[in-house]
């Protein structure tokens, strides 16, 4: 729906569809590079983080093509600060849990329950720009 939205941005074949394993995930990029339509390959969206579970280089110089990961995690990172992802799309884990924190503390102590059943927090997206405040953001949640 958002890409949808963005009339400048579409996607079409090919769309690799992988099993989950990071093998396989690995295999279908190397397929996808190999093939006559990769020299008119302009970006990847990346669905899910399997093929960045290596710690490994992606199979591409930084920047080219543009990539984008549709998940962040620690292990984002460093594909991030290489410049072979471009742009990480974020569930907002420290938002949410905030959030929730606040609901509890709200419902306990002021007996006010949550008003809606369903709380949407935003993703957000994490690029070279604001890398350093998520990075900063795991090494606290994870105390490393």
């Amino acid at each position: 729906d958002t890409i949808k939205a963005v009339p400048t941005i579409g996607i079409f074949d090919p769309i690799a569809h992988t099993d989950g394993s990071i093998a396989n995930s690995l295999q279908q990029l190397d397929y996808i590079l190999s093939q006559n339509y990769a020299d008119e390959l302009r970006g990847f969206i990346i669905l899910g983080n399997w093929p960045l579970q290596t710690g490994q280089p992606l199979p591409w110089e930084p920047r080219d093509p543009f990539s984008v990961s549709v998940d962040a995690g620690p292990r984002t990172i460093p594909y991030l600060a290489s410049g072979q992802l471009q742009a990480a799309v974020a569930q907002d884990y420290f938002a949410q849990g905030e959030k929730a924190l606040s609901m509890l503390i709200e419902s306990i102590h002021n007996k006010r329950p949550p008003e809606e059943a369903i709380i949407q927090v935003p993703p957000y997206v994490v690029d070279r720009y604001n890398l350093g405040d998520f990075q900063k953001n795991w090494i606290v949640w994870l105390q490393q």
